[in-house]
């Protein structure tokens, strides 16, 4: 299925040129209109009437106002047998060279099947401009206008093309042309037919220059491509400095981005400086209470000792520190401390 919701494809041949007509169906039921269609262009192009019309027996061919069509203008109907494709040879044959062809220019410039609808435009285009065995020294282009066409607009399907932007169509930064992919020649003008990977759409110029040996990168560059087109617009949206300006707003986000990196770590280090400074007071409070507790409970069991007839001891720093665990770790701690305020 194609972008368009295309499903189907109905090719129409001149027997004497070969010359060959495709158009495009959603369902199969859109043949009877569509031949309508094809019948009042060529007749209007050769001043002649199409007089017979042979066509497999699909029912979209065999239907009743189909039917009541042909007979009403004359056109006689040649129907082949069931299952014997090789009665309507030609257009057969056509098809499978038309499918072949398009098969080997989708993958040669790996153009997403989506895009079928285009690749066989430009194949038709091609075989009508093509020599053939069925016509003799002649294209079928030729045999049907008798006009020799040119092939000099001929290029590679899919290759990169890039398309001139309009004066009016640009700023004077702007760049001047557009990166395209090549999808064929336009049949209402003498322009190619052009396809803008990144705004999905048609465009028809003359003024190209081409790539041929140079494919679209699909899974790739079609992202990249996007997310820099986005940045260039929000860009343009925010301001219209260009150049030193710009320059300069950069230099004073970095000077201003080192400058608050700098000032946030001053900070967190005086932060910790603090926190340690109150943790070693509030160690020092707790160490200093902690040894009058211990030298009161000390003078009241001496004084007890004392009234009992109990000997007294002397009681010093060292002996206070094994009677006292508590206050060995606290001091052990202290310590801890102190030489980690000496290293910072």
């Amino acid at each position: 299925m194609s972008i368009s919701k295309k499903r189907y494809l109905l090719t129409f041949i001149d027997d004497f040129s070969r010359k060959t007509w495709v158009y495009f169906l959603v369902e199969k039921s859109e043949a009877f209109v569509v031949f309508k269609h094809y019948k009042a262009k060529v007749e209007k192009e050769t001043e002649a009437c199409i007089k017979a019309l042979r066509t497999d027996r699909g029912g979209e061919f065999t239907s009743q106002d189909f039917t009541n069509f042909c007979g009403v203008n004359g056109i006689r109907r040649q129907l082949t047998a069931a299952y014997t494709p090789q009665q309507n040879g030609v257009a057969e044959r056509k098809n499978q060279t038309i499918m072949n062809m398009v098969r080997c220019m989708l993958s040669g410039k790996q153009v997403p099947n989506i895009f079928w609808p285009e690749a066989v435009n430009w194949t038709v285009h091609i075989l009508n401009r093509s020599p053939t065995f069925a016509v003799r020294s002649k294209t079928p282009e030729e045999a049907w206008s008798g006009i020799k066409p040119s092939v000099s607009h001929f290029r590679v399907f899919g290759c990169i093309s890039h398309v001139h932007v309009p004066d009016n169509r640009r700023v004077k930064l702007d760049n001047k042309s557009r990166k395209c992919i090549f999808f064929g020649v336009s049949d209402e003008s003498k322009v190619y037919r052009l396809f803008d990977p990144i705004s999905h759409k048609i465009i028809i110029s003359r003024d190209v220059v081409f790539e041929e040996d140079q494919r679209w990168d699909w899974e790739v560059c079609y992202n990249k491509e996007i997310v820099s087109d986005l940045v260039w617009e929000q860009d343009e949206g925010e301001g219209t400095g260009v150049g030193a300006n710009e320059e300069e707003s950069e230099a004073n986000s970095t000077e201003e981005s080192e400058g608050s990196e700098t000032t946030d770590h001053v900070l967190q280090l005086k932060t910790k400086k603090w926190i340690m400074l109150i943790i070693v007071l509030l160690l020092l409070r707790m160490t200093h209470l902690m040894r009058k507790l211990m030298r009161t409970h000390l003078m009241i069991s001496n004084h007890e000792d004392h009234q009992y007839g109990c000997k007294t001891t002397k009681v010093d720093k060292v002996s206070l520190r094994k009677k006292s665990p508590t206050l060995l770790i606290w001091h052990c701690l202290l310590t801890v401390i102190q030489f980690f305020l000496k290293m910072q």
